[in-house]
């Protein structure tokens, strides 16, 4: 036999005793497997250090260079063990020949099938064997419920008038004889033994259980469904020869490695990981779900191949690929709530949808995986505004990830993309319409603010429209930046909106309109400021269904000399009236605390007010002589 052909079981003793439970977890069987390994790539997946790295690549340099090494050594290996078994049965005088169990076996039938037939030959001689042998072989079968009602440890201790304890004892030491039976290692008892077959067949499914921590029994049953169905009561015995016991999780029927979990620490473990992966919006790595399990349950002692076997071997996990990212995700019909199923649509879609559409997405996801439920869309929008991932696109019926956002930096790099793939300079409208082509749930107010907000990226220009900073300009053609100053009187600012739509032609002008060509002019007002400014006068009406455009009336020039505003009662007029005063009686210059302090006296207002009616009514500040003075706009030095 060709060295690549051996076992790993041959060479063990050859290998350093820190690479054997490495190699066993990476499912190596032959010598071949030893050397098809990439060291690099099997520490990046688990995590392995550098002298484990080593050791490997000096094992595999050996397997190459020195085969026979490892042939002298499996010869000698095998030598001494056939002068062990001959020296154990002289000893014992043991000249009969050993009775196989069963007698015959076929080698090609599967494992599962083998497996059933040697536990019920060796029943019935267990029977034959005498009283305590077939009383002990009855309370396994009895333990699994093997062509019995299975019964629990206090009633098999009750039944057969022995404690629990001594049921527990007498199970364990059977499970470890039928261990020994089909490992072969019962030399010491050579009158009963395995045939040679079922061993190997035994060892190889042994070594595939082992390098699973937690195995499903769908999982055990897929390789011989076709050609035999094992029972579960003969499949629960078979597990718990190799140390794995069962358990019902979530409707799914595990086995776990009882050396490494519990019946409550399996459950933890992944319920753990379900619980992480529930609130995620995008595929989480390994390594991530291990940093989160680790931080919210210190309990659990779990590594990465832990988690990796969870979210490999259980259906309820996927491995996907959303955009950039790759990781592991719930399968979208566990999602426990229908906002959490919205969210993933919304993810998968990349862009805004409508509540309808989410819904009806929903319900065809739910109809393939087999579920006859379905839901509502008010129940969708209630779950999607308590997730804390979505909100609403203002009254559209809309819905967005919040991560996706509307944050000033992400809009003025959209802007800057669309301005630089145009490669001149467009108006404000346009440049909305080029945004909305890469993201829907931007607004035309979103594109002004962001504009207003990056003096230093983008310049507007006299005619209405907008240009890069970094692009050759005409100082004459920029705008001048937005004046907050209002005039005394609202004179003028009437009279230059009446010869704006003059030189336009225009009867009716919508706000947005007169606000672009008032920031032209120097002027610079919020919607509602401006609505509220010019409808004083009665020259403008308000017309439309949304009152959004006004009317110029005829006559508006002879009107706006004999017209006064309806009202200008307000308490901030009535102060910044009063510092007119008082600048005019101080030649349009005085101190700012003198005038704050007159006021106080005489208006009985407070400072905060005095302050914040100055700064909005465009009273100019300067300092003289280390002292903070306040004028009028067109005071000059």
């Amino acid at each position: 036999m060709e060295l690549e052909d051996r076992r790993l079981e041959e060479i063990l003793l050859l290998i350093p005793s820190m690479l054997i439970p490495k190699l066993k977890r990476l499912g190596v069987k032959t010598v071949a497997d030893v050397l098809a390994i990439d060291p690099y790539e099997f520490a990046r997946r688990w995590g392995i250090g550098g002298i484990s790295v080593n050791l490997l690549i000096g094992i595999q340099e050996e397997l190459k260079n020195s085969p026979r090494k490892f042939s002298e050594h499996i010869e000698r290996e095998t030598a001494k063990t056939l002068e062990n078994v001959d020296r154990k049965q002289s000893r014992r005088g043991c000249t009969a020949s050993p009775i196989l169990i069963p007698e015959s076996i076929d080698p090609d039938l599967p494992f599962f099938r083998n497996f059933v037939i040697f536990e019920e030959e060796y029943s019935r001689f267990s029977e034959e064997w005498g009283e305590q042998l077939a009383r002990n072989h009855a309370i396994i079968r009895r333990r699994f419920g093997i062509h019995c009602q299975k019964m629990n440890l206090k009633q098999m201790g009750t039944y057969y008038g022995i404690t629990r304890e001594r049921v527990r004892q007498i199970k364990d030491r059977y499970l470890l004889r039928i261990r020994d039976m089909l490992t072969g290692k019962s030399l010491h008892r050579p009158l009963r033994q395995c045939p040679k077959e079922i061993v190997w067949q035994y060892l190889e499914f042994r070594q595939e259980v082992l390098q699973k921590k937690i195995i499903l029994r769908s999982t055990l049953l897929a390789a011989d469904l076709q050609t035999y169905r094992i029972p579960i009561p003969h499949l629960n015995l078979l597990m718990a020869s190799i140390g794995y016991e069962s358990k019902t999780y979530r409707g799914l029927e595990i086995y776990y490695d009882t050396t490494k979990f519990n019946h409550t620490t399996v459950a933890d473990s992944i319920s753990a990981v379900y619980t992480v992966l529930r609130d995620e919006v995008h595929p989480q790595e390994d390594i991530s779900i291990l940093e989160k399990v680790k931080k919210g349950y210190t309990h659990l002692s779990l590594r990465n191949e832990d988690i990796l076997n969870i979210l490999e071997e259980l259906p309820d996990f996927e491995f996907v690929t959303a955009g950039d990212r790759k990781g592991y995700q719930l399968r979208f019909d566990k999602l426990p709530q229908v906002g959490l199923m919205g969210v993933r649509i919304l993810r998968d879609v990349g862009k805004p949808m409508h509540h309808k559409d989410i819904v009806r997405e929903i319900n065809k996801r739910i109809a393939q995986s087999g579920d006859e439920y379905c839901v509502t869309a008010s129940y969708v929008t209630f779950q999607l505004s308590v997730s804390k991932v979505a909100k609403a696109v203002a009254k559209s019926g809309k819905w967005v990830l919040i991560e996706w956002g509307k944050n000033t930096e992400s809009l003025k790099n959209l802007m800057i993309q669309v301005l630089r793939s145009v490669g001149k300079e467009m108006s404000t409208e346009e440049l909305h319409e080029g945004v909305r082509v890469y993201r829907e749930d931007v607004r035309y107010c979103n594109v002004v603010t962001s504009l207003r907000s990056s003096s230093e990226v983008f310049v507007r220009l006299k005619s209405g429209k907008v240009q890069l900073a970094e692009w050759p300009i005409d100082k004459k053609d920029i705008l001048p930046k937005p004046c907050r100053f209002v005039p005394e009187d609202d004179t003028e600012i009437m009279k230059l909106i009446i010869r704006i739509m003059r030189r336009h032609g225009r009867k009716y002008a919508s706000r947005r309109w007169l606000r672009e060509k008032l920031d032209a002019q120097g002027y610079h007002f919020s919607d509602s400021k401006f609505y509220s400014r010019i409808t004083k006068y009665p020259i403008f009406e308000p017309v439309g269904g949304s009152r959004t455009d006004i009317r110029l009336v005829e006559d508006a020039e002879s009107l706006i000399s004999m017209q006064s505003p309806k009202e200008k009662t307000t308490y901030s007029y009535r102060i910044c009236m009063k510092i007119d005063e008082i600048l005019a009686e101080n030649g349009g210059i005085a101190r700012l605390n003198d005038v704050v302090k007159q006021l106080r006296e005489e208006m009985n207002c407070t400072a905060g007010t005095v302050y914040k009616s100055i700064s909005q009514s465009g009273f100019k500040k300067l300092e003289v002589d280390g002292k903070m003075m306040i004028s009028t706009r067109n005071y000059k030095d």
